[in-house]
């Protein structure tokens, strides 16, 4: 047993993918700074099985050194975090850039540097790892990406109304003015959470011939998929998969098009010096090209 304080991070059940792989990254920051132990409580997190299953960690992340079951501690309770973003327990303001929601994108590269530093804290699996290399070289070698993050179902009656402003309710054809205008790209990369936003990119004849994605569970209904499981009948471990290989590909492009989201700032602080359009700035007309 390790008698030693700990803090216990249990993502709430609403949480997306990348809400919750951002909020450990500080978890486990936090408490390499402060001597504590960080502890994972995922026994409502959404990409599980079921109930009854073993800690999902392992299905998507490598094993963490200072990691520990937070039922087999023993020893002084330092806080319990159950909601997102953790800031009322974590003030230090290094983190705060990474509550985009929140707090602003954000979207310049020394930001992007300095979120990037905490990427170490929290692996990839190495097969998740090379399922995305091997898309890569197939489809990227010798050629020009553009990637695009098309964010749809996640907020659609988010209780928060900025939130819908700048996020699901931007139109469509901001999108495809802004990817229009990449005329140089050989492909463009869709991740996207609803599968009729492939269908409509594909309609638009500039950019038709250009569309490349992989055959990953999406939305077919105005449903977030990664909050109705029984409806969709999937395999919530390969929903998680999927978001990451997708995210690691966006990364990997050689620019990004996207909106306020965790999968959209995670590419960027992956890769900080991926050219950028904000997507939601363009909703006045003047979406703005970040470096």
């Amino acid at each position: 047993m390790i008698n030693r304080k700990r803090c216990i991070y249990k993502p709430t059940k609403y949480m997306g993918f990348f809400a919750f792989y951002n909020m450990s990254l500080v978890l486990v920051d936090y408490c390499l700074k402060n001597g504590y132990v960080p502890c994972f409580d995922l026994s409502s997190f959404v990409y599980r099985c079921d109930q009854n299953a073993n800690d999902p960690w392992a299905s998507f992340f490598e094993p963490l050194e200072i990691y520990e079951d937070p039922y087999k501690i023993e020893g002084e309770l330092e806080f319990r975090v159950s909601e997102h973003p953790p800031l009322v327990c974590l003030s230090d303001p290094s983190y705060t850039p990474l509550f985009c929601l929140w707090n602003g994108f954000p979207e310049d590269k020394e930001t992007r540097e300095h979120l990037n530093k905490f990427s170490g804290h929290v692996k990839i699996r190495q097969d998740i790892k090379n399922e995305a290399e091997a898309y890569i070289k197939e489809h990227f070698s010798g050629k020009i990406i553009t990637g695009a993050h098309l964010r749809h179902t996640d907020h659609w009656t988010d209780p928060i109304p900025y939130l819908k402003d700048q996020t699901s309710y931007h139109p469509f054809e901001a999108y495809t003015k802004v990817l229009k205008e990449h005329k140089s790209s050989d492909h463009i990369y869709i991740a996207t959470d609803a599968v009729k936003n492939i269908h409509k990119l594909r309609f638009v004849k500039e950019l038709r011939d250009k569309i490349i994605y992989n055959d990953f569970l999406r939305a077919t209904t105005e449903a977030p998929i990664h909050l109705d499981k029984d409806y969709y009948g999937y395999d919530p471990i390969r929903l998680g998969r999927e978001v990451l290989i997708d995210v690691i590909i966006l990364s990997r492009c050689d620019y990004l098009v996207g909106s306020i989201s965790n999968i959209t700032l995670t590419a960027l602080f992956w890769n900080p010096s991926l050219p950028f359009t904000n997507i939601d700035r363009s909703n006045g007309g003047t979406a703005d090209t970040l470096v």
